[in-house]
């Protein structure tokens, strides 16, 4: 049986068949194998860019290869359709019918498609043949035809035009490998390109360019490349066409597309290409950082986008880090690839948004804002002030607005000050500084500003800016605190660290001027009895009272400072002529003594005033004052009420006293101190009756020291609490043994100072004492000076009924020596009195002093207590005191204070009854 394609495959009858029909045969995969002459005249005049299949031939292809319902035993499928040819002037109305065709032979099915032309559009397509013929002439001097053929001897052949077309003479005819290189390829590329496409025919198309002598030509050639099973190339055929103008047109277009493209990319806004549904279709880079994805995300995704033309909307944007983009978006329709589309112009406003929210922030944070700011052009006129600064000054903004802030001058400030502050501001730099200012009350106050000045981009200054903050209550604390750290708060006289800066500056001018400093350094006497005594409140308004005195009676260019409780400092500065030093210090101590009445009580202090001048005796403030202070000490030990000058001698005699406290310090650590005993004799029988226990010292290198010495040190320092309870303790702890060893009820007196009777410990701490010894306390006798009853007679009388409550003994030494005032007797609980040894001296001689012990033995009996004679040092004396029925006695007359190793030999002839005499 025949094969069906047998008519196609017959050499001879191809042009008859061809000539007569539109005829294409394709492969199943959709590959030409034939086209009829006038299927190739159709396809190149309907689409010239192909020499094959033309555009709308492929599509109908496609469409049926992809149905995929073309069955052989079905009838044909026929599809109408108009081609319009390349001149877009002619539509040819055109029959395809499609059949498929099987080769029993090769079992091989191919797709036949046949053309026809309606019957009706005869004169149509006679019209077509006309203007095909017409266009073939207008193209012919654009487009030639060459072809080679590997079976006629590699021949050649082109028409003359191509060499024309080309630059090319000839006289110089084209192999193949030669005309290949002058369109700038080659036959191995030709060949590797068929090979790569694997199909027996297959299209190469390129560009090159031709330099001629006229100018310079673009080509564009193309070729259908026939090769057989093996791949060798058989038959190659092609066409060139000058594509001068479209290349150039097309590099125009390309450079407009890449101005477009500049244009686009470098716009600051983001553009979006919106289909009519509003799915992306392009983006630019600024878009894609808008939505924060590539163009590749965004292409054909819906952003929700209203498509509303000719009106701007916000879009807030939810960043991947959470923050917020704001950006607004305007809609205009444009043609985008002959289809409607809309144009999104999207510009970001974040920057804008962020800085109006900032303006706003800064509007509000500038209106309730505490402190007062004033806006002034470069000229100074105020353009807006906050209401803080009506606050301030009291004027309202409509009032100000529009004036120079001059209007708020005090007038207290000069004009210089004012010329250096615009001349500051006006020199593009910032001032700050205080302003003494006037409110509109009247009132004057004070302004910390800083003015600074704004510039524009061009470096102008357009405008000042002044924040001011009032600072008048400031001023006044920091006054108040500068007072307060500089003057005493009770008297307001300058304290300890002013009155140092002043001795500083006065001695720093009469080093220049070789004037005197005078430094005196007073204090009051007895002050803290004072204290104690009548309150401290009392005593505060005596300081008051001595500070404004001194202030009444001296200069004013004299300081006077309280450095501090009952201490004053007094400097005479730039002393001139020579002053007498003891006058004025004598009328120092006449102010200070006299009477001075507070709450109705009536009361005379007096002072100790210590002297030292520069340079003579010191150059610095500090050495003036310790000298100064070592003299007023020298006045103090005089008894008080007076002054002392200072001299070299004191600071040895100070030095020494320095030395001394040192050296008792160590006594008292290392119990160098020791109890010495001297007997009370009992006057009737000459037995011993008690010991007065005294502290008695030997230091290893100053030797022997007497109680006179270092007994006034250990009250200054407090060591005389140690060494008091020390005494107790040892007296107590010795007495005790002798009491039991002798069978015999010995009582020791020991001596206070008025530092242990303020304790409120001594009377807890003496029990413990008595309680650890097992010492009854009526054995125990303390004794009190006249002196100590005056220091607190409250906290004294407090703590003697103590005492005398727990069964303690209390005797009054030195009576007669002091304020002696029977109300004293009276008021406190003695069980005894010490008639001082001052008053024994002259017995029995002096009838005055018989008299008067005599009247103090007699009070004493009178006022149920005993009567104990000190300083006994004669035998009419004791007669004496026996006589007038004084109960006992001590003194060297009948025993020195001893040791406790030797008091007790004493106290052995004692309690054996022997005479003691």
């Amino acid at each position: 049986m025949s094969s069906p394609l047998q008519p196609f495959l017959e050499p001879a009858n191809v042009q008859q068949l061809a000539g007569e029909a539109l005829t294409w045969l394709f492969t199943p995969a959709g590959q030409l194998l034939l086209a009829s002459p006038s299927a190739q005249q159709l396809s190149l005049l309907s689409d010239p860019n192909t020499l094959s299949i033309p555009s709308w031939l492929q599509q109908v292809i496609e469409k049926v290869l992809a149905s995929n319902h073309l069955d052989q035993n079905l009838e044909p499928q026929v599809e109408q359709l108009r081609v319009a040819l390349a001149t877009e002037v002619v539509h040819i109305p055109l029959t395809l019918e499609l059949q498929w065709l099987a080769d029993v032979e090769s079992e091989a099915s191919f797709l036949l498609v046949t053309g026809s032309y309606q019957d009706s559009h005869q004169n149509l397509f006679l019209d077509w043949q006309q203007l095909q013929s017409l266009e073939v002439q207008r193209l012919s001097h654009k487009v030639g035809h060459w072809s080679w053929n590997r079976s006629q001897a590699d021949e050649f052949l082109a028409p003359p035009h191509i060499y024309t077309q080309i630059g090319r003479s000839l006289h110089e005819p084209f192999t193949l490998t030669s005309f290949l290189q002058h369109c700038h390829s080659s036959l191995e590329s030709l060949q590797a390109n068929a090979i790569s496409l694997g199909n027996q025919r297959s299209h190469y198309l390129w560009d090159f360019p031709v330099k001629t002598a006229h100018s310079d030509r673009w080509f564009e050639c193309h070729c259908l490349l026939h090769h057989d099973e093996t791949g060798e190339l058989i038959s190659l055929v092609g066409n060139i066409r000058d594509i001068t103008e479209e290349h150039h047109i097309l590099s125009l277009v390309q450079d407009s597309e890449t101005r477009f493209q500049v244009l686009i990319e470098s716009n600051p806004n983001g553009i979006l290409v919106l289909d009519e549904q509003g799915a992306v279709l392009f983006a630019n880079h600024v878009a894609e950082q808008v939505f924060d994805q590539s163009l590749s995300e965004l292409q054909g995704k819906y952003l929700g986008l209203p498509l509303t033309l000719n009106v701007t909307v916000q879009l807030d944007l939810v960043q991947p880090d959470g923050s917020l983009r704001y950006v607004e978006v305007s809609i205009v329709p444009i043609p985008w690839q002959q289809s409607k589309a809309y144009l999104a112009l999207l510009t970001d406003i974040t920057s804008l948004q962020q800085t109006q929210q900032r303006l706003k922030l800064l509007q509000e944070a500038t209106e309730n804002s505490p402190a007062s700011i004033l806006i002034t052009s470069a000229e100074g006129i105020i353009e807006y002030v906050n209401p803080a600064f009506e606050l301030m000054t009291g004027y309202g903004a409509d009032e100000v607005i529009g004036k120079n802030p001059r209007f708020l001058k005090s007038g207290l400030m000069s004009p210089s000050f004012y010329q250096d502050l615009w001349e500051t501001i006006t020199a593009g730099e910032t001032w700050r500084g205080e302003l003494y200012n006037r409110r509109k009350t009247g009132e004057l106050f004070w302004d910390r500003t800083s003015i600074s000045p704004v510039k524009d981009l061009a470096g102008q200054i357009i405008h000042f800016v002044a924040v001011k903050e009032d600072i008048t209550e400031q001023k006044r604390n920091r006054e108040l605190l500068d007072h307060q750290a500089n003057y005493d708060s009770l008297t307001d006289l300058p304290n300890r660290s002013l009155a140092l800066d002043r001795l500083r500056q006065a001695t720093a001018l009469s080093e220049r001027s070789n004037d005197t400093v005078i430094v005196m350094l007073l204090d009051l006497d007895r002050f803290k009895n004072i204290n104690d005594t009548l309150g401290h409140s009392y005593g505060d308004c005596l300081l008051q009272e001595i500070a404004k005195r001194l202030r009444y009676h001296l200069p004013r260019e004299i300081t006077i400072s309280r450095l501090g409780g009952d201490e004053f400092l007094i400097i005479c500065p730039a002393v001139k002529e020579n002053i007498h030093l003891e006058k004025l210090s004598q009328q120092l101590l006449k102010i200070i003594s006299q009477p001075i009445t507070i709450e109705a009580e009536e009361l005379v202090i007096t002072a100790s005033i210590g002297v030292a001048c520069y340079p003579n005796d010191g150059v610095t403030p500090e050495v003036l004052m310790r000298n100064a202070d070592t003299a007023m000490y020298s006045a103090k030990r005089n008894g008080g009420n007076d002054f002392q000058l200072f001299m070299p001698t004191m600071n040895a005699e100070a030095h020494a006293r320095i030395q001394l406290e040192t050296h008792l310090r160590h006594a008292l650590e290392q119990y160098q101190l020791k109890v010495f005993y001297q007997p009370i004799i009992s006057l009737q029988d000459n037995h011993v009756v008690g010991l007065e226990a005294l502290a008695r010292w030997h230091d290893p290198e100053l030797g022997n020291i007497p109680p006179d010495r270092f007994i006034p040190i250990a009250e200054e320092t407090g060591l005389i609490i140690p060494l008091g309870y020390r005494v107790i303790e040892q007296a107590c702890q010795d007495v005790a043994i002798w009491q039991q060893k002798y069978n015999y009820p010995f009582w020791v007196a020991v001596n206070l100072s008025p530092r242990q009777l303020r304790s409120n410990r001594f009377t807890q701490i003496t029990a413990k004492i008595l309680q650890r010894h097992n010492f009854r306390p009526n054995y125990l006798k303390l004794e009190v000076t006249e002196q100590m009853l005056l220091d607190n007679t409250s906290t004294i009388a407090q703590m003697l009924d103590t005492l005398h409550r727990k069964g303690i003994a209390l005797a009054l030494d030195d009576f007669g020596t002091g304020y002696s005032a029977l109300s004293y007797l009276r008021r406190y609980p003695f069980q005894s009195l010490k008639v001082d040894q001052s008053f024994l001296r002259d017995i029995p001689h002096s009838t005055e002093s018989c008299a008067l012990v005599k009247t103090i033995v007699a009070m004493a009996h009178g006022l149920g207590m005993q009567a104990v004679a000190e300083g006994v040092e004669t035998a009419e004396q004791v007669e004496f005191l026996k006589a007038i029925g004084c109960e006992y006695g001590q003194g060297y007359w009948f025993s020195r204070p001893l040791p406790a190793v030797e008091i007790d030999s004493f106290l052995a002839a004692s309690t054996g009854h022997e005479s003691i005499s």
